[in-house]
């Protein structure tokens, strides 16, 4: 049966032609790991910072209090009052009439943090002024973010030096954040940045959040793996290189990465839990599990890591060590349905049913889904159809706002059972059931058979009409009309509002392609699908490549194409639609 742990509740989204990127998946488990965040295109595990590393002024905070300075009894009392209230502008002008009168460097030094939370010309004002009664660390850092903001790239450029050079170690945080708000002026920045980069680590830090916002990762990469030659006890420098290469597609560079940070930094469970998150994106989970082995080591008493341990042991089919972990945690409360949960499916993968149903029924909260899911599947699997409608009816009883989740994780375990005849008759009972939600209206779109045009556009019309504007409902009904060569200006329409919303989704690239093959554009057809197929190599979208090459003349490259995505054994139904169409066999 499938493995229980990769796959939980389907999203829905159909498989059909054109609809690839929306195929219904089940959302990775590895999200609901107790102790460790979602992998995803970014590395969201970060180092504590060092103490050397935190920003001077920390925008949108209050300022910290300090005792009151001589002055103006009046405007500092109202000053203090208006800050207490949330009013910074009159907060600001009352002390920056002081700074005038007095020339205090404590007033000049929080007027200025508190104009960073104003307009751009009062952070630079109330910097040049902080900057005219003292140079300092600090005030050099102000001035440089009151230049960036007002645009003055240059000048900013030169304040972030001069204070690299007051503090060779210190980075300046509040930059990464305000390059990502202003990332127009990030590549000048890169460029004034440069020749001073390899001065000092902060110089060198500054200018890669500069090259990674204004000019690529790819670049940003290369500096930072430069950098990290030259700097190779700075902890952010591994993080920001691990991210990069992560981004650029090169796990296994991101992971060397992190391999050297953990050499400095043996015992930082930050690291070791960033590689182990990798190895689970790239599906590598013998590595994934040694990896919380050495969290576990690191921290005996967090049972998270153990919870994750426990499901990625059932990932590669490791029983004995799935059922061990889930044997530890059983005595605590705290871990009780987590290793029920872990129990329960040691049961499933051993067919004991009647057990895993025991141990499976008390599991709540974000595991609910999943408990449902996997002894539904072993349900079907068997062949008891009846049992298995009986546990998910329970679910939904039990949980009512789950009950469109596993309505649609009930119609996928029965398609990859074999049971799709049992498919429509369960969404129209759902939608008997729950008014007028769209994701059943368009899962059962999906579920259509490839002839039933008639059925398929009302379920979509009806999907549409409860989610205006959603760009997958878009992408499909415009396929649907354009799969049945009907309506094709409306389907050019809708295919078109939903690239606009995702310019790059490969589905949506292919529905292009293919309603231009239908309107008779080749040049644009092919342009279209080539991209779609560049993203997605699949065996739908080369059936629309090959077949729009095959029309065009490009015989040889058509027949490469279809005979690269042809499986004997299980042959795509639209591949072998169009090998019938365009008789040819491979």
């Amino acid at each position: 049966m499938r493995n229980p742990l990769i796959f939980i509740l389907p999203p829905l989204e159909p498989k059909r032609s054109g609809w690839h990127s929306e195929a219904m998946k089940w959302l990775p488990l590895i999200a609901l790991f107790a102790g460790c965040t979602p992998v995803s295109t970014n590395l969201v595990s970060t180092p504590a910072p060092q103490n050397n590393e935190t920003p001077p002024a920390r925008e949108n905070e209050a300022p910290q209090k300090a005792p009151m300075p001589p002055g103006s009894l009046e405007d500092l009392l109202i000053a203090e009052i208006a800050l207490n209230q949330g009013d910074i502008q009159t907060a600001f002008d009352r002390l920056d009439k002081q700074v005038k009168q007095t020339e205090d460097l404590r007033l000049a030094l929080r007027a200025a943090r508190i104009a960073t939370q104003l307009d751009p010309q009062a952070s630079l004002k109330a910097a040049l002024q902080l900057d005219g009664i003292e140079r300092s660390y600090e005030s050099l850092a102000l001035l440089a973010r009151g230049h960036l903001v007002n645009g003055q790239v240059n000048e900013g450029a030169r304040a972030l030096n001069l204070a690299s050079e007051m503090n060779p170690d210190q980075v300046l945080g509040f930059l990464p954040r305000l390059l990502a708000e202003s990332p127009d002026w990030a590549g000048e920045l890169a460029r004034a940045l440069e020749p001073t980069h390899r001065d000092s680590a902060a110089q060198g830090i500054h200018y890669l959040y500069a090259v990674a916002a204004g000019i690529s990762n790819e670049a940003a990469l290369k500096v930072a793996l430069d950098l990290l030659e030259q700097y190779p006890q700075r902890a952010s420098l591994y993080n920001e290189g691990a991210r990069l290469a992560q981004l650029a597609g090169d796990d296994a560079l991101a992971i060397g990465i992190l391999d050297r940070a953990i050499e400095q930094y043996p015992e930082s469970q930050t690291w070791w839990l960033t590689r182990t998150q990798l190895f689970i994106a790239d599906e590598d989970y013998e590595q994934a599990l040694q990896g919380f082995k050495r969290l576990i080591e690191l921290a005996p008493g967090d049972t998270g890591y153990q919870i994750s341990q426990g499901l990625l042991a059932l990932e590669v089919d490791d029983l004995e060590l799935a059922e061990r972990v889930g044997s530890d945690l059983l005595g605590s409360p705290n871990t009780e349905l987590d290793a029920k949960l872990i129990l329960g499916l040691v049961a499933v993968n051993r067919q004991e049913l009647d057990q895993a149903r025991e141990l499976l029924t008390p599991v709540q909260g974000e595991r609910f889904t999943l408990a449902r899911s996997q002894l539904a599947l072993a349900y079907a699997e068997a062949g008891e159809l009846e049992a298995l409608s009986e546990w998910m009816d329970a679910g939904r009883l039990l949980r009512p706002d789950l009950a469109v989740d596993l309505f649609l994780s009930e119609a996928e375990v029965l398609d990859d059972a074999g049971h799709p005849e049992k498919i429509l008759p369960l969404l129209t009972k759902a939608i008997e059931q729950i008014d007028n939600n769209y994701q059943l209206f368009y899962a059962r779109a999906l579920y259509r058979e490839r002839d039933d045009f008639n059925g398929m556009e009302a379920d979509l019309l009806k999907a549409l009409e409860l989610e205006p504007g959603n760009a997958s409902i878009q992408n499909a009904l415009g396929y649907t009309y354009a799969d049945a060569n009907q309506n094709l200006d409306q389907a050019l329409e809708l295919i078109g509002q939903a690239l606009a919303q995702r310019p790059d989704d490969p589905a949506i690239l292919d529905s292009m392609g293919w309603v231009h093959f239908r309107l008779g554009n080749l040049m644009q057809a092919l342009d279209w699908l080539k991209r779609a197929y560049e993203q997605l190599p699949d065996a739908e979208v080369g059936a629309h490549l090959g077949e729009a090459l095959f029309v065009d003349g490009q015989t040889d490259r058509a027949l490469q194409i279809l005979q690269e995505n042809w499986d004997e054994n299980d042959p795509n139904p639209i591949l072998l639609d169009t090998l019938e169409r365009l008789k040819i066999e491979l």
